[in-house]
């Protein structure tokens, strides 16, 4: 889904619209993650989002729906056990 588009006129219109307003859903996700320091967190190693919840202050379950979101965009990965580490794109955010 986040392929390079060559061309724009070979997508439907409502495909392309879809698009371009997710790509602004990756940068809010990605100011969230930024603003929260999230990757400062997850710099040490993996943790889960209920480890992570209350050294963020943040909903448990809100934090796993970012988390997966961040892992959809390549920032995060998802490891065993409901674990989260940062990527190389994730430790740029460091």
């Amino acid at each position: 889904m986040f392929d390079t588009i060559q061309n724009w006129s070979d997508l439907s219109p409502a495909f392309a619209l879809r698009r371009l307003i997710f790509g602004h859903r990756i940068t809010e996700m990605i100011a969230v993650a930024a603003r929260l320091g999230l990757a400062d967190l997850l710099g040490d190693g993996a943790q889960t989002p209920l480890e992570l919840a209350p050294q963020l202050n943040a909903d448990p379950d809100a934090l796993q729906r970012l988390l997966r979101a961040l892992v959809s965009v390549g920032a995060l990965e998802a490891r065993e056990q409901g674990r989260f580490a940062l990527t190389p794109i994730g430790h740029c955010l460091r």
